[in-house]
């Protein structure tokens, strides 16, 4: 038996988001209490610079909520991130989003690489729900 939240709610409430180069790994996660978890979400087909990655939570008739804020490193090849949730309980049952933002470059009215407010790339969240 699945325990887990009811229907996705929108994410106007969030950003301007626009065309969606990020993806999740695997669109639901069915897990046991006590497992360890990882949430992944793919940016292979972004060609920009990201300014920095964020991920949401989001329970049922709520708004999704901030949980972390990542600043990219590593290899300019990596095109994924991950959130890992340890010993997850049944308080995890959530929708989770992955957020992407770029870094805006080659606007003549602009700096180069200054930042967008407010304009994230958002993926449909990967849904966690657990076996019984």
């Amino acid at each position: 038996k699945n325990v887990g939240p009811g229907p996705l709610l929108g994410l106007a409430d969030l950003s301007d988001s626009m065309a969606e180069p990020i993806e999740p790994l695997f669109p639901s996660e069915a897990v046991f209490q006590g497992d360890n978890v990882t949430l992944s979400c793919n940016y292979k087909e972004f060609s920009g610079t990201i300014e920095n990655l964020h991920w949401y939570q989001q329970y049922p008739q709520s708004k999704p909520e901030f949980l972390l804020y990542i600043f990219p490193s590593g290899t300019k090849n990596q095109s994924r991130v991950d959130l890992l949730i340890s010993s997850a309980a049944v308080s995890d049952s959530a929708l989770y989003y992955c957020a992407l933002q770029p870094t805006v470059t080659g606007n003549p009215q602009k700096k180069k690489n200054q930042k967008t407010k407010g304009h994230f790339f958002f993926f449909i969240g990967t849904l966690m729900t657990f076996l019984r």
